[in-house]
């Protein structure tokens, strides 16, 4: 899978939604997600927030430095007992 990049402006709060509808087989869902962020770049992050098929993450950065690239990956384990990883990237931009 490709890792999505999305533009974060250093002054917000913001979630990023994370589809794991594609790669699920069929009948199975997702039933714990956990969010591995960089320390202490990320803050203020929610990982609880889950669907059958979506997780979410809410991220604030701390002393973001502008064109950096964070990455925060995502561990779900699913109804059947997969566990499987995923990322995203953030680049620090003002918008």
């Amino acid at each position: 899978m490709s890792i999505p990049t999305y533009i974060h402006d250093p002054d917000t709060r913001l979630d990023y939604p994370m589809n794991w509808g594609p790669w699920l087989p069929a009948g199975d869902i997702i039933v714990a997600s956990v969010w591995v962020t960089p320390t202490p770049a990320i803050v203020n992050f929610e990982d609880g927030a889950f669907t059958d098929t979506t997780t979410i993450i809410f991220v604030e950065l701390v002393n973001p430095v502008i064109g950096v690239k964070y990455t925060a990956t995502n561990r779900i384990t699913t109804q059947d007992g997969r566990i499987e990883d995923q990322s995203i990237r953030l680049k620090v931009k003002e918008k």
